[in-house]
């Protein structure tokens, strides 16, 4: 098992820790030598807060017409996460429905605590593991649900939600049989090796593992949310006005959206 660039977390549990048990009891979180530090990690955070440090990236494919289709607001970076819903809000028809995952910190896990550290590492991973074209971002150490119902719900466009699904258990289920199935099947076992190399696909496994077991010890929690958009009448005098085109800027074209099932 290779360890993790930045933090070694040690923890005390029973059993085998991969996919198979929960945390037990965190004993000590220690920076490695010549790697990240705290305070480097806690700049880093702040930054991301700000939308200063990790650009915009797009997200495609994805399209709301597809019945079946599931955004992965995980892929979605926080600086741009607002005006994303929104244009998805503005731009989804009257009557239709769309879904969204996303994966959020629990409210007890405070800011920079050891438990927090450990939630941010399969976040926060080398670039080798994530490919620009489909990382997950650190959204989920910055959104909770009601950050994200106020984003689907407030402002001028007539959606409501739906549904809200806690989806954790399902999630880690899916975790533990990617784990699973990165080992023993030998297709996806080979692809990955070959784009990614061994140590790669190794730290890629782990990262998997790591975070079914963040899901499974109440730290991260899995949501599903279905909004839809409502009918209303519009007044004859303004129907111009409505239709005319509306131009979004590049982050706001839906064909920038990470759409689900991709396990990152």
């Amino acid at each position: 098992m290779s360890q993790m660039p930045g933090f070694t977390p040690r923890v005390e549990v029973s059993g085998n820790f991969l996919g198979q048990t929960r945390f037990c009891k965190l004993t000590k979180v220690r920076d490695t030598a010549g790697k990240l530090t705290k305070s480097l990690f806690e700049r880093q955070l702040f930054a991301i807060a700000n939308g200063s440090i990790f650009p915009p990236r797009h997200l495609g494919p994805g399209n709301l017409e597809d019945p079946g289709a599931t955004i992965d607001i995980d892929f979605i970076e926080y600086s741009d996460l607002e005006r994303t819903l929104r244009a998805v809000r503005s731009q989804l028809q009257p009557g239709c429905s769309v879904s969204m995952e996303f994966t959020a910190i629990e409210a007890h896990v405070t800011f920079l605590s050891d438990e927090f550290i450990l939630c941010a590492i399969p976040f926060l991973t080398p670039k080798q593991i994530r490919p620009s074209s489909a990382r997950r971002t650190t959204t989920p150490l910055l959104v909770s649900l009601h950050r994200i119902t106020e984003y689907l719900t407030t402002g001028t466009s007539s959606t409501s939600i739906e549904t809200i699904t806690n989806a954790t258990s399902e999630r880690i289920t899916a975790l533990r049989l990617l784990h699973k199935n990165l080992l023993t099947d030998r297709a996806l076992r080979s692809a990955l090796i070959r784009n990614l190399e061994e140590q790669g696909w190794r730290e890629h496994r782990f990262m998997v593992s790591w975070e079914a077991e963040l899901l499974a010890a109440g730290l991260l929690s899995r949501w599903a949310i279905v909004i839809r958009k409502l009918f209303f009448l519009v007044p004859a005098i303004t129907i111009a006005a409505v239709c005319e085109p509306v131009v979004l800027n590049p982050i706001d074209s839906l064909n920038s959206l990470h759409f689900v099932p991709i396990i990152y």
